[in-house]
């Protein structure tokens, strides 16, 4: 089994979110994840896609952080 842990992405679950709340939250991300920047869904699919293909086989019991390095922080 392995999984991957997304970190701050830009995708429309902040659409019901004031634009004062969305500011809000962004600086929030923003001051908390190293890369300094908030990651795409396609950076996401990217690691889900590697660790479906076949040659991924033999990776397991692993849980994959994608947050530019909060995990870390």
């Amino acid at each position: 089994m392995v999984a991957v842990a997304p970190g701050a992405v830009e995708t429309p679950i902040v659409r019901d979110l004031t634009p004062e709340r969305v500011a809000a939250l962004r600086a929030w991300q923003l001051a908390h994840t190293p890369a300094g920047r908030i990651g795409r869904p396609e950076e996401v699919a990217w690691a889900i896609t590697r660790l479906a293909e076949p040659a991924a086989g033999f990776v397991t019991g692993v849980v994959l952080p994608v947050d530019g390095g909060a995990v870390v922080a």
